[in-house]
Order: C-alpha cells, then structure tokens, then sequence
C-alpha cells in the first residue's frame, strides 16, 4: 500500500517537472518568434494564460483525486469560486486588456509577468479546489474570510519592500481576524 503511495507521488512529481521544463522550452522559443510573427505572437498570449493555470491545476490534483474517493454528490464551492478565483481571473486578464478600455479598467498598470503567473495558479489551484462533495452551505462570513485572505496575499505581493503586507499578515495571523 505504501510502495503504490510512493510510486503515484514519485510519477506525479516526475511529470510536473517534465510539464514545467516543457513549458519553458515553448514560452522561450515562442518569445524569440513573437516580435516577427503575429501567429506566434497570439499563440504566446493564449500560451501564457494556460501554462500557469495548468501548473495550478496539477498543484490541486492529489486533494483532488482524494476527493473523488469520498462518497457523496459533488457540489461546486461558490464562495471560494468568488472570493479567490474572480479577484485572480481580473489580475490574470489584466495585461490582455485593450487600450482603449483602460480609462475603465482600474489597477491597469500594477501587474507584472511574474504577478501574472501566481494569479494564474492561485486561479488554477482554486478553481479544481472548489469542486467538493457534500461540504456545508455556504456562509456570508466563509466568503468573506477567503476574500481578505485573498486582499492581503495581494497586498503582500504588491507591497514590495514598503512593509504594509507584513502588517496585514500581522493582523490576519494575530488572531484579530477570525474566520
């Protein structure tokens, strides 16, 4: 039983390794052809976006697989869906945005490649994570613990060397913010 465990971990690991060297081979050879070409260039932008969200996507795949082993009808978790996956799906579409619906898209000009790639797993992982059997119903009070867990791992990564994120992750791990 043990030996099973410990082969599906190992060939679990082995294949994300492959996935991410893979992507990398292919986000690097689609940057050098992007300038030149608009077919790579369309291809790169779509690229982008799924590489990180699949990453996330295998990131949720053990909890996953050991829910399906539980019994019970599967229910779809809004509350994490609204309060993680949405403020994720925003920063992710961000860069793709057209110019001409800037003056209507706030927070424009604050993401980065790399921002980019942790919102897309953050959206990943959590959207195969809201997939559940048989879990409670879902609370005003729930929605809003994931959606400040969710404000302050922003702040942090937004926060840079200025030190709010350190505050805020005081106040959320102090025991003054009870979910």
């Amino acid at each position: 039983m043990n030996l099973n465990k410990f082969l599906g971990f190992l060939l679990y690991i082995v294949s994300f390794i492959i996935l991410l060297k893979l992507g990398d081979m292919v986000s690097f050879r689609l940057q050098d052809q992007t300038p030149d070409h608009w077919p790579y260039k369309r291809f790169y932008y779509i690229f982008s976006i799924l590489h990180p969200f699949i990453i996330g996507l295998i990131f949720a795949v053990p909890h996953f697989l050991s829910k399906t082993k539980q019994s019970g009808v599967w229910t779809f978790d809004w509350i994490i869906f609204l309060a993680i996956c949405i403020p994720a799906l925003y920063a992710l579409i961000t860069p793709w945005i057209p110019k001409s619906l800037y003056p209507f898209w706030p927070l424009r000009n604050c993401f980065s490649y790399y921002w980019h790639n942790i919102t897309a797993i953050i959206f990943g992982y959590f959207f195969l994570e809201s997939f559940k059997k048989n879990k409670p119903v879902e609370t005003f009070s729930r929605f809003f613990g994931y959606f400040v867990y969710m404000i302050i791992f922003l702040t942090i990564i937004k926060s840079g060397d200025n030190g709010c994120g350190y505050y805020l992750t005081e106040l959320a791990f102090s025991g003054r913010a009870k979910l």
